[in-house]
């Protein structure tokens, strides 16, 4: 993967009816809503729900950027993938073989894919999205090898890759004044289960599974003490930044 250098400006959502700044709460690691915080499909395609993502600089025209959205509530995309699996299986052609010269028996054999067989993650059962560029112009949509959104609609923590296939241009948005060069997803139809709310975004970002035991130990100065209001409290998820001396 091809590391761009981009940076996060802003990030806004839209709901309908009204735009929100979100970009403090990305920047300090708050939990947010993408499309609001009880999103609604309209019949009106300017009052569905968008989610709006500013950059500092132009997206570099065919290059892919990841993204990575980590979500408060995710689908069990392993239970998923599992069904469709199976139902690939269900559907699969039966192949009958005869067995003997002259044929003495006809049997049915149910097809068996390899455990590892790839399938296509299922979209999701009602929402539909799509992700577009603006171009100084129009809104255009990403289609085809120019989006893979692995988020299913965002309803799993997962990556959605962007390639840009023309020219990004800077653009006032929203709230912020400050022009920005703008991707935005964009509610189609359907409804999801619950809301999103989004706890993390990540640029240039790759899925990665840890395979074997690893464990290191990090000394704490006994002077560190975290900030007042970052108090560590137990039984809840928070972030840890460290600050590591060169040995």
């Amino acid at each position: 993967m091809q590391v761009l250098p981009v940076q996060l400006q802003a990030v806004q959502s839209f709901d309908g009816v009204t735009f929100t700044d979100l970009t403090r709460s990305q920047r300090e690691g708050l939990p947010f809503s993408p499309w609001g915080t009880n999103p609604t499909a309209s019949l009106d395609a300017k009052k569905q729900p968008v989610f709006y993502l500013g950059f500092e600089q132009a997206l570099p025209q065919n290059q892919p950027l990841s993204l990575w959205f980590r979500f408060q509530i995710s689908g069990d995309r392993d239970r998923l993938l599992t069904e469709a699996r199976k139902q690939a299986i269900a559907c699969s052609p039966i192949t009958r073989t005869c067995v003997g010269e002259p044929p003495k028996s006809v049997t049915a054999a149910t097809p068996q894919p390899p455990a590892h067989t790839p399938v296509d993650l299922p979209p999701h059962h009602s929402l539909r999205t799509i992700w577009e560029y603006f171009n100084g112009t129009n809104w255009q949509a990403l289609v085809g090898n120019a989006i893979v959104d692995d988020t299913r609609s965002f309803t799993l923590d997962g990556t959605v890759r962007v390639t840009i296939p023309g020219t990004i241009a800077a653009s006032v948005q929203g709230l912020v004044a400050t022009p920005a060069y703008y991707l935005r997803c964009c509610w189609v139809s359907g409804q999801p289960d619950v809301a999103p709310v989004l706890l993390g975004i990540a640029l240039n970002a790759v899925a990665a599974e840890q395979i074997s035991s690893a464990r290191s130990t990090f000394a704490i100065a006994p002077s560190t003490a975290p900030p007042a209001d970052k108090v560590p409290i137990p039984g809840r998820v928070g972030r840890l930044s460290l600050s590591l001396a060169q040995a």
